[in-house]
């Protein structure tokens, strides 16, 4: 009944361990991982000029990051025009073109700005900017050259707030 109850304990805290084991490895791997995020946000001097800002999250640097913008195809054709215009001003930025070889952790990138106040010839129409939704696609690469892709809708009715779809 002891050597029993014995082998019992044994293996308890084998499983225990091995339990252990498994989620500090999960956890060492995330504080390794890059994440990239994506942001529409006003520039900070001019509340009325809206950009977007990708910003390497995670804990580990971000390799060959590259980024594709492209309408929700839900879209009607009014807005349809208006995402595309909004697309063409961030997406001139050469690092949006060429993509990032390397993206540190806490580090950003910020796309050209658009404009609403009729001073700029980015200016789109705020009726239609801040109705519309587009999406990022993000690809890159870890250090040991494990890839990720993050879908990103960004609804600009919500003004500052992106949510992640893949």
């Amino acid at each position: 009944m002891i050597a029993s109850f014995s082998a019992i304990a044994a293996s308890a805290a084998s499983i225990a361990t091995f339990l252990g084991w498994k989620e500090n490895r999960e956890l060492r791997k995330v504080q390794t991982e890059p994440l990239i995020d994506i942001k529409l946000e006003p520039v900070e001097y001019r509340i009325h000029f809206l950009r977007l800002k990708i910003t390497n999250v995670g804990k580990g640097g971000a390799h060959n990051v590259k980024i594709k913008l492209f309408p929700e195809p839900s879209l009607d054709a009014s807005f349809l025009v208006t995402a595309q215009k909004a697309i063409k001003v961030f997406m001139q930025r050469d690092f949006m073109i060429k993509g990032v070889n390397y993206l540190a952790p806490n580090d950003s990138k910020y796309t050209d700005y658009l404009s609403f106040t009729g001073l700029n010839p980015k200016e789109l129409d705020s009726e239609y900017f801040f109705n519309l939704i587009f999406n990022a696609e993000i690809r890159y690469e870890d250090l040991k050259g494990k890839k990720y892709k993050n879908t990103y809708k960004i609804d600009t009715s919500e003004r500052l707030c992106c949510t992640k779809i893949s």
